[in-house]
């Protein structure tokens, strides 16, 4: 466990700069905090000002919990890690600045915020797929490419071509014409590709 917190010293902290938000903005929060919108930024769920404070702890917990399964597993690249332990992180963050916007300013422009960090996690995932190796945690993560060096090879080529176009469509829809359904239906046309190349895949 130590050598976990050594290791990726960068994204526990930033783990942490969640919770230090909340903190600040505590006494002006209410006492149930807007966590979850709708299509149209309306508020349609909420949680307990104690419980919202500590979600960002729990997160924390989470984090190091599965960098020590994968560190236990020894199955991918120490970068390849490193990099998906900022999801976390970045997700957590994100959320917590949304629900303060609008708990603290009355201000809601969650919708408007979520394919920019959507569109950056595929452009960033996108450029690591093709270097990462044959494993159970990250990638697309099925029969034919878990059972075929190759096809997991030529499989995560084209997955991180077509993430990083997905990424730069939702980024460009955010400033261009954002509809929530673009979200979805990148999400689910950048999964499916692959999927259906690698079980199509013939090696040459």
């Amino acid at each position: 466990m130590t050598n976990i917190i050594k290791n990726y010293k960068l994204q526990i902290f930033a783990s942490f700069i969640p919770f230090g938000t909340i903190l600040f903005y505590y006494n002006r929060l209410p006492e149930r905090v807007a966590t979850h919108f709708d299509t149209n930024n309306t508020v349609n769920g909420t949680m307990s000002k104690p419980i919202f404070l500590l979600l960002p702890l729990f997160l924390v917990l989470l984090e190091i919990f599965l960098l020590w399964v994968e560190q236990k597993k020894g199955t991918q690249d120490k970068k390849i890690i490193s990099l998906t332990a900022w999801i976390i992180p970045a997700i957590s963050l994100w959320a917590t600045g949304a629900s303060i916007q609008y708990s603290v300013y009355n201000e809601a422009n969650i919708l408007n915020t979520m394919p920019l960090l959507l569109g950056l996690i595929f452009i960033i995932m996108g450029n690591y797929m093709p270097k990462a190796s044959q494993n159970r945690t990250f990638g697309i993560r099925i029969p034919s490419t878990l059972n075929n060096a190759d096809n997991w090879y030529h499989t995560h080529r084209l997955a991180g071509k077509v993430w990083v176009i997905a990424g730069l469509f939702l980024i460009v829809m955010t400033v261009v014409n954002f509809n929530p359904v673009w979200i979805l239906v990148t999400t689910v046309v950048a999964v499916v590709i692959p999927v259906v190349y690698s079980l199509t895949y013939k090696a040459k």
